[in-house]
C-alpha cells in the first residue's frame, strides 16, 4: 500500500474540518502584477555596474518605461554620478518626451536628498514639472521590474565578446535595447508582445507642466530630485512563458 502524499493527508483534513487552512499564506492567484497605465505616466532609472577588459569598472545607467517595459534610455559611464544620471535622463527625453513621473533607487546619484543635498537631476525634472519618487530603502522589490531588467542585459552581455572601452560597451547596449524593444516577446506583458507593440498600443500619458518659476537656462543647466509614489493600474495577468535568449 502506497502512502498518501504529505499534500494529499493535509486536502483530507481540510475536507473534513479536522485541519485548517493557513490563513496567512496568500495562494498564488491572489499576487497580481502592477504597472502605470500609460506609457509616460512613469519612468524607472537605476544603475548596474559592469567590467571591461583587464577587470576595469564602469556602470551602466538604464531607464525603462513602467507601462511598457521599453528601454528608454541606456548610458555606459566610467561612474555613478549625478551627471550621468542627468544624461541619460536627458538622452531619454530627448527620444520620447518627459514622463511624469521618474522613479529611482536610493543611491548617492539618484538620491541625494537622503543627505540633505538636492542633486541636478532632481532640480531639472522638477523644473520640468517632473514628480520625483524614490522607493523605500532597503525594499529592492520597490524596482523589482528593473531589477529584471538588469538580468536580462547582463544574460546578453555574456554572450557578446568582452568590451575593451566603454564606445563598444554603449554599442552593445544600443543593440541590446533594440532587440529588447522590438524582437523580444516580454513575459510581463498581456499576450507577451513586445515593448514597443504595448507603448504603440496606448496614448502616451499627457507631458507635465514645466515650472515657469525656472529659466529656460536653470531647465536645461541643472537638476534635482526624490516625493512618495502614486497609484499604480493593475496589469492584466499573464501566465509563466518560455524564456527567451538574446543574443
Amino acid at each position: 500500500m502506497n502512502t498518501p502524499s504529505t499534500a494529499t493527508l493535509a486536502r483530507i483534513f481540510r475536507e473534513r474540518d479536522v485541519a485548517r487552512s493557513e490563513p496567512r499564506k496568500k495562494p498564488r492567484a491572489a499576487w497580481r502584477r502592477f504597472a502605470y497605465p500609460a506609457p509616460n505616466a512613469c519612468w524607472q532609472l537605476d544603475a548596474t555596474e559592469y567590467v571591461l577588459t583587464v577587470g576595469r569598472k564602469c556602470v551602466v545607467f538604464q531607464l525603462q518605461d513602467d507601462h511598457s517595459r521599453l528601454a528608454v534610455a541606456t548610458l555606459a559611464t566610467s561612474g555613478e554620478t549625478s551627471e550621468t544620471a542627468l544624461a541619460v535622463v536627458k538622452k531619454g527625453i530627448a527620444a520620447h518626451g518627459a514622463p511624469q513621473r521618474l522613479l529611482a533607487d536610493n543611491g548617492t546619484a539618484l538620491n541625494p536628498s537622503r543627505r540633505g543635498a538636492i542633486g541636478q537631476r532632481v532640480t531639472y525634472m522638477t523644473s520640468l514639472g517632473v514628480s520625483m519618487i524614490t522607493g523605500k530603502p532597503y525594499k529592492p522589490t520597490n524596482q523589482g521590474k528593473h531589477e529584471r531588467f538588469h538580468q536580462t542585459l547582463f544574460r546578453y552581455l555574456d554572450k557578446q565578446p568582452m568590451a575593451n572601452s566603454l564606445a563598444e560597451l554603449q554599442a552593445q547596449v544600443d543593440r541590446f535595447d533594440l532587440i529588447y524593444n522590438t524582437q523580444r516577446p516580454h513575459q510581463g506583458l498581456p499576450g507577451h508582445i513586445t515593448p514597443q507593440q504595448a507603448w504603440d498600443a496606448t496614448e502616451i500619458a499627457e507631458a507635465p507642466r514645466p515650472d515657469v518659476t525656472k529659466s529656460p537656462q536653470d531647465r536645461d543647466a541643472e537638476p534635482s530630485d526624490p516625493l512618495p509614489q502614486s497609484p499604480a493600474s493593475s496589469e492584466p495577468p499573464t501566465g509563466h512563458g518560455t524564456s527567451y535568449a538574446l543574443g
